[in-house]
């Protein structure tokens, strides 16, 4: 299994992104933004060590899987996508932007 930290390394996130859950049936949203050092802070301004425990912080300490609630703003790919890609495809530098663009959409 991969970290966000191998996710910062690969390329397939970065340092500052934006980070949003929709939460289903409601109409609360939550943001959050990643960290250079591999974590992500929480619009509190609380850092956690994965994407689920900021997803449990954001969700009045109930259990969330983060890695599949949290989408990276910009590409509206969840960390779980990005997450599979890593450990299916070993992404280089030489991935194509639109390779990880497309991931998990059908073709």
């Amino acid at each position: 299994m991969s970290s966000l930290r191998d996710l910062l390394k690969a390329g397939l996130i970065s340092s500052g992104d934006d980070l949003v859950w929709k939460k289903q049936n409601s109409s609360l949203t939550f943001t959050a933004k990643v960290l250079e050092s591999g974590k992500i802070e929480t619009s509190d301004g609380v850092a956690h060590a994965s994407p689920s425990m900021a997803a449990r912080h954001v969700n009045m300490g109930i259990s969330t899987n983060g890695w599949r609630v949290w989408q990276v703003a910009k590409s509206k790919q969840s960390l779980s996508d990005l997450r599979s890609f890593l450990n299916s495809k070993s992404a280089t530098p030489t991935e194509s932007i639109f390779q990880i663009e497309n991931i998990g959409q059908k073709e």
